[in-house]
């Protein structure tokens, strides 16, 4: 096949200057590394971060040029018999990619942390540890652990968005709500929304969502929210929340806002006594917490990071089941779709949900 392929490239410089649309490499593959075509890729949060210039120390940006994208819904174009897999299956990409895919055995990754990996988690299209270019690009060379057959009543459209929906599954397992517990989902954003629906999936119905915008707080009730709060300030949260609970508190709350926000100490103020905080934003530089409000009402704060194993199973394997199973509605979530070409308007739509009413923005390719 042709060596080169169309991507969207990003050169290290911020928006717009930093990204173009050009001809770049095709992947290495071969052995346990299964060629694959990108039909359909979700643009991040994380990507936007980059392409601001908003990474620093902790994220630093690596191995450049980089081609984004690591919601991936793909089709095999070329693999080793030998992987189970053959030209033309549809196949989910599990982003995370770590030592044990290229040799590695650190401890962490042989007891299925791979998201802690030793070595540092390599992850298809971040230019982290290693650049594995994902799905602003045409093709991206994947190991065969990390691809899953996609069932038929599942859409690509539908399975690109199980990254965002395996790390909720993820803080689900960590935070582990009770039947019968109230449980606040801070932000209403692509992961807050989703978010929504595991929670509902394992049966908790006491369901309060924070949103920043109308059309989310909309979206987060078809999503099985009770209650919606939209938030104006911190003082107005905290008493919207506690009237809600009747004075009580939250027992559970879902942190999906992260950046420069206060989610933290906002989730302190109205979460009850002996309750938890699950955070899952990156928030900018180092916030101040509130950590005598915590302390003085054992509230545990639980960090969530990505995704691993789940006792013997994969956690994508689980997050492509509830899809497959319809328990959660991956449809509620997609509000628009481009083509790679058209990445300037696609990109501007995901950063300004205010006047796009953005959810969650994909790239198609026929």
């Amino acid at each position: 096949m042709d060596k080169m392929m169309k991507a969207i490239v990003w050169n290290g410089k911020p928006w717009f200057e930093g990204l173009s649309y050009e001809d770049f490499p095709v992947p290495e593959y071969g052995g346990d590394w299964v060629l694959v075509r990108n039909n359909v890729c979700g643009i991040c949060g994380s990507d936007l971060h980059f392409f601001s210039g908003m990474q620093d120390g902790r994220f630093p940006a690596k191995n450049l040029p980089a081609v984004f994208g690591h919601e991936d819904a793909s089709t095999v174009v070329a693999a080793d018999p030998a992987t189970g897999f053959k030209p033309g299956d549809r196949v989910a990409v599990e982003a995370i990619h770590s030592c044990v895919n290229f040799g590695g055995t650190c401890p962490r990754c042989m007891s299925g942390q791979f998201h802690m990996c030793d070595e540092g988690m390599t992850h298809i299209g971040l230019p982290y540890v290693r650049m594995l270019p994902g799905g602003y690009g045409e093709y991206s060379a994947v190991h065969k652990d990390k691809l899953h057959k996609i069932p038929d009543n599942v859409s690509l459209d539908e399975a690109a968005l199980l990254d965002i929906l395996v790390v909720n599954v993820h803080a689900v397992r960590l935070g582990d709500p009770q039947l019968g517990e109230c449980c606040v989902v801070y932000g209403c954003g692509v992961v807050g929304l989703s978010m929504i629906q595991v929670l509902y999936a394992k049966g908790i119905r006491n369901l309060i969502a924070i949103a920043k915008y109308p059309y989310q707080a909309e979206i987060a009730k078809k999503c099985g929210a009770a209650h919606m709060v939209l938030y104006k300030n911190k003082e107005q949260v905290v008493q919207d929340v506690m009237a809600l609970t009747g004075g009580n508190g939250a027992d559970q709350t879902y942190e999906c806002v992260g950046g420069s926000s206060g989610a933290i100490n906002d989730a302190a103020a109205f979460t009850t006594r002996q309750g938890k905080i699950v955070m899952m934003g990156i928030f900018a530089g180092v916030p101040e917490t509130d950590l005598n409000t915590l302390f003085m009402k054992e509230i545990s704060l639980i960090a969530s990071n990505s995704y691993g194993m789940s006792g013997y199973r994969d956690e994508f394997a689980i997050a492509l089941e509830m899809l497959a199973y319809k328990q959660v509605d991956h449809n509620l979530l997609i509000s628009h779709r481009f083509k790679p070409e058209q990445y300037v308007e696609a990109i501007e739509a995901a950063r300004g949900k205010d006047k796009s009413g953005a959810v969650k923005v994909l790239f198609e390719r026929d």
